[in-house]
């Protein structure tokens, strides 16, 4: 998931307290699981097809797009552990090895859970390795021992083991790892990535699946032939939630809370201007649903403005940080998405120099600012509703 800043923290807590469970359950602003979850039955099927065959993964997909909710839903009702690791915030090397052990030390625990004879088991399974082991309420628990001399071969013979140790079991395991292209920012070699490849290639009983927030960043971890996971991992890319999908997902939950139908004019307002972008969706419509009568054009009007506004500290800062020549890149393609923004038609409108544009769209495209669409006139444009509104004015 997405880390908030504090100040929108504050804000989507406010909204949270004053909205009813019924907003909550169809429209959170966290993990969309259930009822919330909406659409994107390829990906699903795609995805719990790869994790039964136990196929390594790495999923494609914008900030606040549904990943994370994908990846829950995927895994719900498969037979298999599965273990999470957020590596958002990690220090260094030495943290985000520290982080992986603990819960690979997790997995092994949860895998021998109400078995006889775990204790040798687990010893078996990390012979290799210097461990600990003692026994608590919930079993065993596994401490591994190590200094920072050893730390390669203690992550791939850990992965390595915790492998053996569900073949032993006759369990699966799915180690989830969020945020991976952190390590981009705290290991320039990719050491780290390579002792992961070292301990999950060829294993059985043991898969992975990668995900993050800079889509630039992690898919160069993917398909950059000089990088240690080049080709090891298939991709699943989350495409937009389709309007059809949303706007009967709208309707019925609009019913719930108000009976009877919503004008249509009104969803199709609410989804032209969220983009159907999930988060963005769900603030608004949350925010309507607080409301005691249902939702007309100036009502959606009002709750579209309260949006802008408790997220335009967040998207002010987002726009501060970047340099003079990015930021009318970026206002210009808020106000007017083109698929030709070195045409000298294009530049002169907005005033933009042609020898800084193609090193704009770079910078912004990697910091996932904006995007080229995949199909159709393959337009470049602001992908957050919200950023492209504060942008724009």
């Amino acid at each position: 998931m997405i880390p908030v800043p504090y100040f929108m923290a504050q804000h989507l807590w406010h909204f949270e307290m004053q909205t009813t469970s019924l907003s909550r359950t169809y429209f959170p602003l966290d993990l969309a699981t259930g009822v919330a979850f909406v659409g994107r039955s390829a990906e699903l099927g795609e995805l719990r097809s790869l994790i039964k065959q136990g196929q390594h993964v790495w999923i494609q997909g914008p900030r606040r797009w549904g990943k994370s909710s994908l990846i829950r839903q995927a895994l719900h009702g498969q037979d298999c552990i599965d273990i999470r690791c957020d590596l958002l915030g990690t220090t260094g090397i030495d943290n985000a090895c520290d982080l992986l052990m603990n819960r690979i030390a997790d997995s092994a625990s949860r895998l021998t859970s109400g078995t006889k004879n775990a204790i040798e088991r687990i010893q078996e399974a990390f012979r290799d390795l210097e461990v600990s082991l003692s026994l608590k309420d919930a079993g065993v628990r596994l401490k591994f021992e190590r200094d920072e001399s050893s730390i390669p071969q203690f992550l791939s013979l850990a992965l390595s083991g915790l492998d053996a140790l569900a073949i032993a079991e006759g369990k699966r395991v799915v180690l989830v790892i969020d945020e991976f292209q952190a390590l981009s920012d705290i290991d320039k070699d990719h050491h780290v990535e390579g002792w992961i490849r070292g301990g999950i290639q060829g294993a059985k009983n043991v898969m992975a699946i990668f995900s993050g927030s800079n889509r630039t960043l992690l898919a160069d971890m993917f398909t950059n032939p000089k990088r240690p996971l080049y080709r090891m991992c298939r991709s699943v890319e989350i495409g937009p939630v389709s309007e059809a999908g949303y706007s009967a997902h709208l309707a019925e939950a609009f019913s719930q809370q108000w009976g009877g139908d919503t004008d249509a004019a009104v969803i199709q307002a609410i989804l032209a201007k969220t983009e159907c972008h999930p988060y963005v969706t769900n603030l608004c419509c949350q925010l309507l649903m607080d409301q005691p009568a249902k939702p007309d054009l100036e009502g959606f009007s009002h709750a579209w403005e309260k949006v802008v506004r408790h997220d335009r500290s967040y998207q002010a800062e987002r726009i501060n940080g970047l340099n003079n020549s990015d930021k009318k890149v970026l206002r210009a393609l808020a106000i007017a998405p083109t698929a030709q923004p070195r045409s000298a038609a294009y530049l002169t409108q907005f005033g933009l120099a042609s020898s800084t544009m193609g090193l704009a769209l770079d910078r912004l495209v990697q910091q996932d600012l904006i995007l080229q669409e995949d199909r159709g006139t393959r337009r470049f444009r602001v992908f957050d509703p919200i950023l492209r509104e504060v942008a724009g004015r």
